[in-house]
């Protein structure tokens, strides 16, 4: 008899609720999109474990991403409504500045034209 086993690791994300806490980035209250990633090990294509989970938020008005803490984050898969103080966010990309399309100068909010390039915004 002839046996072919197929094993392997996997990493999967997928949308896990809302948390709510203020952006630090643009300080725009309110829920915070949250999603997470996971590792898995399956047999025949099947996830028979998952481990390494990790929870990311994101930031709905500027895109700012943040990594929450494990705690927060199952909380959060569990209940409704969950609360996260800012010591349990970590920032990991700030996205609320603006950048120019063409040179990638920093610009402000209330510039019309790039002060490096002249490019239109």
């Amino acid at each position: 008899m002839f046996f072919i086993g197929l094993f392997g690791v996997g990493a999967k994300a997928e949308p896990a609720g809302r948390i709510y806490a203020e952006c630090r980035c643009c300080h725009a209250p309110g829920p915070l999109q949250l999603s997470r990633k996971y590792q898995y090990f399956h047999a025949f294509f099947l996830p028979l474990f998952r481990f390494h989970s990790q929870y990311f938020a994101t930031c709905p008005s500027c895109a700012s991403i943040y990594e929450v803490e494990p705690s927060v984050g199952d909380q959060a898969r569990r209940e409704e409504q969950t609360a996260a103080a800012p010591e349990q966010l970590h920032l990991l990309q700030d996205n609320s500045r603006r950048f120019c399309p063409r040179c990638r100068a920093l610009i402000s909010p209330d510039d019309q034209f790039c002060r490096r390039c002249g490019e239109r915004l």
